[in-house]
C-alpha cells in the first residue's frame, strides 16, 4: 500500500512539468486537476494496451486537450515528447544516483561494474540522441523516411505541415525555455 500511495505524488509532479513543457504558455484557463486527470486517463491507458511501448495514451492525451481546450495537436505532442524526453533523462539520472550510492555501500565484480557502466552508456547514448534528433527536427526526417517507402497512399503535403510544425514547436521550445 505504501509503493502505491507514491504514484499519485509521481503523477502529480509529473503533472506539473508537462504544464511547462508546452511551446507557448498553456492557456489560463487550463486548470492543473484537468491536466492531471488527462494525464492519468493517458497513463492508464499505456498500461493496458498492449504492445504500445507506453505510448498508447499520448495521443488520447493529446486528443483531449485538443477538444477539450483548444490546444492543437503538434503543440500536444510536443509537450509529450518534451515531458517524456526530460522524464528519460531525469530517470537516467536518478539511477546513475543509486548506481554511485550502492557502489559505497556494496562493491561489485569487475565484470559486474563493466556491464553497468555497458548498460548506462547506451542509456546515455539514447538520451543523447533523442535529445539531438529533436533539436535537429527529426520529424522532417520521418515524414521524408514515410515518402520513401510510400506509407503516406494521401494528403502526404498535409502530413508534411504537421511534422514540420511539431519540429517548430520543440524547437520553439528548446530555444526559448533553456
Amino acid at each position: 500500500v505504501p509503493v502505491l500511495l507514491v504514484y499519485p505524488f509521481i503523477y502529480a509532479f509529473n503533472t506539473l512539468g508537462w504544464r511547462y513543457s508546452f511551446p507557448r504558455n498553456l492557456p489560463k484557463h487550463i486548470p492543473w486537476k484537468d491536466l492531471y486527470v488527462i494525464r492519468i486517463i493517458g497513463e492508464t491507458l499505456n498500461e493496458i494496451i498492449p504492445f504500445s511501448a507506453s505510448l498508447g495514451g499520448e495521443p488520447v492525451k493529446a486528443e483531449l486537450l485538443k477538444k477539450r481546450y483548444g490546444v492543437s495537436l503538434a503543440e500536444g505532442y510536443a509537450s509529450l515528447l518534451i515531458v517524456h524526453t526530460t522524464f528519460y533523462v531525469s530517470l537516467n539520472l536518478f539511477v546513475i544516483g543509486g548506481i554511485l550510492v550502492t557502489l559505497k555501500t556494496m562493491p561489485l565484480t569487475a565484470v559486474l561494474w563493466q556491464s553497468v557502466i555497458a548498460c548506462l552508456g547506451g542509456l546515455g547514448l539514447v538520451a543523447a540522441l533523442l535529445i539531438g534528433g529533436l533539436h535537429l527536427g527529426i520529424f522532417k526526417k520521418v515524414h521524408e523516411f514515410g515518402e520513401m517507402f510510400k506509407w503516406w497512399k494521401h494528403d502526404s503535403d498535409q502530413k508534411k505541415i504537421k511534422f514540420l510544425e511539431l519540429d517548430k514547436d520543440i524547437k520553439k521550445f528548446y530555444s526559448k525555455n533553456k
